[in-house]
């Protein structure tokens, strides 16, 4: 009976944290910088890709500077109507 009880919190951990990790990254991720949308779609590939991903914080501020760049130009181009 102990070990049952033993195997069903280690499971139930195990289930909380791996639920709980995609948050972190994303919060990380936006305090990097880049938006909350940006910051989930990254980590739903990441998550779709690889079932356990290993965590590379070196990603979101790749993420972070690919969102500025998008942003400055997107503010310079003009739109053209015809």
């Amino acid at each position: 009976m102990k070990k049952i009880v033993f195997l069903l919190s280690v499971a139930c951990a195990t289930a909380l944290l791996y639920g709980h990790l995609p948050a972190q990254h994303i919060r990380g991720c936006e305090q990097q910088g880049a938006s909350e949308a940006i910051c989930v779609a990254a980590e739903w590939d990441s998550e779709k890709v690889n079932l356990l991903p290993k965590y590379d914080p070196d990603y979101n501020r790749v993420i972070a500077v690919q969102q500025a760049q998008s942003q400055t130009s997107v503010d310079k181009t003009a739109a053209i109507k015809s």
